[in-house]
């Protein structure tokens, strides 16, 4: 039992890991933009 318990923690780990480092590129594209003088949505509302 506990190596299904062990087994679905890894899972949801790479998953957060993942999602972080999505976020982490549309963060880095959002500031190459602010540096070339772009605007990104934040920026609009």
């Amino acid at each position: 039992m506990s190596d299904i318990g062990a087994a679905a923690s890894r899972k949801r780990a790479l998953e957060l890991i993942e999602l972080w480092m999505k976020e982490e590129e549309v963060r880095m594209d959002h500031e190459e933009k602010l540096e070339q003088g772009g605007t990104t949505v934040e920026d609009k509302e």
